[in-house]
C-alpha cells in the first residue's frame, strides 16, 4: 500500500494527456476505475506511510494519518484537474487534428519542392509574402522547405521576439506562445513539445524553419502546389487554452524537462538519462505500449519508482513494439502530485501537465 497513493497519482495524471481517440473511452474509464478503487482503500487503512525519497537514495516515513490524509486530498484534486483537462482536450481535438493532417500534408509535399529558393512562393490568406533579404529555399540535407520564420509569423498577426544571446526565438499569437532555439529541432507551443525533421537555422541574418513548423507551432493550414511552386497557409481557428494544468513548480518542471531533452531513439527503444534527482522527492515513471494495435498489457509496459530503482546519471532504456505507446513521468512532494509530462513513443511528441515559463 505504500506506494498505492503513488500509483492512484500516476493513473489520474494520465487521464487526458494525449490520448488517442481510438482508445481514449476505454483507457479513461479503466484508469478512473483503478484510481477510485486505490483512493477507496487508501480512505479506509490508515496505516500507510508515504515515502519521500532524498537524493542520495535514502527515504522518510511520514506518519499514517498524515499520509492518508495528504494523498486522499492529492487523488481528489488531481483526479478533478485531469477531468477538466480531458474536457479541454475534446474541444480542442478538431483544431489539433486539422493542424496534424496539414503537417503531414505539407511535409509530404515538401519532398517534391524544387531547390531554387527563388521559385518557391509563400501565401498567407491570398497575399504573396514579400522576402526583401531571405527567400525560403530547399534543404539538401532533410530535403524540407525552409521558410524566413519571422516574414511568415508577422503576416500570420504574430508577435516576433529574438534573443540573441540564447539564440532564442518566441513567437506570440491570439494568446498562444511558440519558442525554439536556432541549432535544436525542439519547438514548444503551450503545452506541447515536439521535435521539427529539421534544425531551426540562421541564414542570409534570418532564422529559418522547416515549412511543417509553420503548421504545428501556429496551427494553421498549409499546402503546397508543385506545379505553381506555391505555398498557401490558411489560418484555423486558435486552440483553447488548457485550464487543468497544475501551477508551474521550478524543481518538479526542471526535472521533467532535463529527463525529457536527454530523450532519442535508438532502434526500437527509448533512451534517456537520470537527471540529479530532487531532493525529497517521488518520481514516478509508466510506459504503456500500442501492441497489436490494443493498449493492452504486454511484456514492453512498466510502472515504477525511478528514485527506487535508478541514480543519478544512470542511463535508462525503455523498449517498445513498433506500433509505439506513450511514457509517463509523474513527480511528487510527500504524496501531492506537482506535474506530470506525457510523451508519445517514437514520436517523443509531449504534453504537459504543468504550467511552463515561455
Amino acid at each position: 500500500m505504500k506506494k498505492g497513493v503513488y500509483a492512484a497519482l500516476s493513473v489520474v495524471l494520465a487521464v487526458g494527456l494525449l490520448v488517442p481517440a481510438a482508445a481514449a473511452e476505454e483507457t479513461v474509464a479503466e484508469e478512473t476505475s483503478a484510481a477510485e478503487a486505490v483512493t477507496a482503500d487508501a480512505a479506509e487503512k490508515e496505516t500507510s506511510a508515504v515515502e519521500a525519497t532524498a537524493g542520495d537514495g535514502s527515504a522518510e516515513e511520514t506518519t499514517a494519518a498524515d499520509s492518508s490524509a495528504v494523498g486522499t486530498n492529492a487523488v481528489e484534486t488531481t483526479a478533478a484537474e485531469a477531468g477538466a483537462m480531458e474536457t479541454g482536450t475534446a474541444e480542442s481535438a478538431n483544431h489539433e487534428s486539422a493542424a496534424e493532417a496539414s503537417a503531414a500534408e505539407a511535409s509530404a509535399h515538401e519532398s517534391a519542392a524544387d531547390t531554387s529558393a527563388s521559385d518557391i512562393r509563400v501565401q498567407v490568406d491570398g497575399k504573396l509574402i514579400a522576402f526583401p533579404d531571405a527567400q525560403p529555399y530547399l534543404d539538401p540535407v532533410t530535403n524540407r522547405t525552409m521558410v524566413p520564420v519571422r516574414f511568415v509569423s508577422e503576416a500570420l498577426g504574430a508577435t516576433v521576439g529574438w534573443d540573441p544571446v540564447k539564440k532564442k526565438v518566441r513567437m506570440e499569437r491570439e494568446g498562444s506562445i511558440a519558442v525554439l532555439v536556432v541549432g535544436q529541432r525542439r519547438v514548444d507551443v503551450d503545452d506541447l513539445t515536439f521535435r521539427m525533421d529539421a534544425n531551426a537555422v540562421i541564414r542570409d541574418g534570418r532564422t529559418f524553419v522547416p515549412l511543417r513548423f509553420v503548421a504545428e507551432a501556429l496551427n494553421q493550414e498549409v499546402n503546397w502546389n508543385e506545379e505553381e511552386k506555391l505555398v498557401t497557409i490558411t489560418p484555423l481557428p486558435p486552440k483553447q487554452p488548457d485550464p487543468t494544468l497544475m501551477l508551474h513548480d521550478p524543481v518538479a518542471y526542471a526535472f521533467m524537462d532535463e529527463f525529457y531533452n536527454s530523450l532519442r531513439i535508438e532502434g526500437n527503444a527509448v533512451v534517456g538519462k537520470m537527471p540529479k534527482f530532487p531532493k525529497d522527492h517521488a518520481l514516478m515513471i509508466k510506459y504503456k505500449d500500442f501492441i497489436n494495435g490494443e493498449w493492452e498489457y504486454s511484456e514492453y509496459d512498466i510502472d515504477e519508482r525511478l528514485d527506487k530503482k535508478y541514480k543519478s546519471g544512470d542511463n535508462i532504456r525503455i523498449p517498445h513494439s513498433i506500433k509505439g505507446g506513450y511514457i509517463l513521468l509523474a513527480v511528487f512532494l510527500k504524496g501531492k502530485g506537482l506535474g506530470a509530462i506525457r510523451i508519445e513513443v517514437p514520436s517523443l511528441q509531449a504534453k504537459w501537465g504543468i504550467e511552463r515559463p515561455l
